[in-house]
């Protein structure tokens, strides 16, 4: 089931099937994927966020160029993947794994997350989105 709400819009259906996947984790896992959840929203405004229970993740969007990045919930720590990630440059070495076309920056147990560097990225990742779609 997919269940979406505006950024900043107040408690949603999602969110209490989020609060209800992290009620199955360890606690500070769960602590983890909500405070990595949270730093996405506040760097990226306005993003529509969707909860994708197949995918144990919260999917954040933007109007113009939809599906930017990911918060999903794996063994060991929550991961942020970035769609078209891996044509991203990444001075601030966020990203921990690169694929084909996306990368992802994992947070396993007592790492820090850098919303300046979360907001930096998801800058880019937007605007490398924008860039594409007008062609």
């Amino acid at each position: 089931m997919t269940r979406a709400a505006r950024a900043g819009s107040g408690p949603a259906e999602w969110q209490a099937e989020w609060q209800a996947l992290l009620g199955t984790l360890p606690p500070w896992e769960a602590r983890q994927a909500e405070a990595l959840r949270a730093a996405v929203d506040r760097g990226f405004p306005g993003a529509r966020q969707v909860y994708k229970a197949g995918w144990r993740a919260v999917t954040f969007a933007d109007a113009a160029v939809g599906f930017v990045c990911g918060v999903f919930v794996r063994p060991g720590g929550p991961s942020l993947y970035f769609e078209n990630g891996a044509a991203l440059h990444d001075p601030d070495g966020l990203f921990t794994r690169r694929m084909t076309r996306t990368a992802a920056a994992d947070f396993p147990r007592g790492t820090r997350i850098a919303v300046r560097k979360i907001a930096s990225m998801i800058g880019r990742s937007v605007l490398l989105a924008s860039v594409g779609n007008s062609r």
